[in-house]
């Protein structure tokens, strides 16, 4: 159900939003209780009841709310990436992973959610599994320096100097005026004097 069938569910669910949008979580709270209360069948009422449960530090019930939402709608993408936050926030992060591919799938042109596949991976050390999210999101947002350089420092560790040099003067090449450019230059400097050492990688050579 896409809208609200009760006039109370309306009313609360629009006060709710309000006061969402505002940072006021601790009162749009019982707003989107009132909503699901009153149209039990509404997902974007679950779904917001589950981020407001999440912004107050509620993540048990943020899951259950956010599973109630899916139950409902279960291709609804918004929910899915909020659950793998969820499972991030309570360090299961295999569990956040699959939530957070399953929202790429079905939203690949998300920013957000190949920002947050392609760091997750990072946390489990699974430089493999991040390039791919981490090359979308560098795609998506070629001006931002930490998807650039998080893609070369992964496929720099997976043995793909070539691939990850490439990745830096690329990144050069579109954002001469960058105010990391210091920084992008001491790395491919770096990146070209490791092509011996595999082994090692670019954080390592930063510290």
């Amino acid at each position: 159900m896409d809208e609200p069938t009760h006039k109370a569910g309306v009313a609360a669910y629009q006060r709710g939003v309000e006061l969402y949008r505002k940072g006021e979580f601790a009162d749009a709270l019982p707003c989107f209780y009132d909503t699901v209360e009153a149209s039990p069948e509404f997902y974007r009422g679950f779904a917001f009841l589950a981020l407001c449960l999440g912004k107050l530090g509620k993540v048990d019930e943020a899951i259950t709310a956010n599973e109630r939402c899916l139950e409902i709608e279960p291709g609804y993408h918004k929910a899915i990436n909020n659950l793998g936050e969820c499972w991030r926030r309570k360090l299961d992060m295999t569990r956040a992973a699959e939530f957070f591919a399953e929202a790429v799938r079905l939203r690949p042109a998300a920013l957000d959610y190949q920002g947050n596949l392609a760091l997750t991976y990072l946390d489990i050390r699974r430089p493999d599994k991040a390039i791919d999210p981490l090359r979308a999101a560098w795609e998506l947002d070629r001006g931002n320096y930490d998807w650039a350089s998080r893609l070369a420092e992964c496929l720099y560790q997976m043995g793909d100097v070539a691939a990850a040099t490439e990745v830096m003067e690329t990144f050069m090449k579109d954002n001469r005026d960058h105010i990391q450019w210091p920084e992008m230059e001491a790395r491919l400097k770096l990146l070209k004097r490791r092509q011996e050492t595999p082994e090692r990688n670019l954080a390592e050579d930063d510290a």
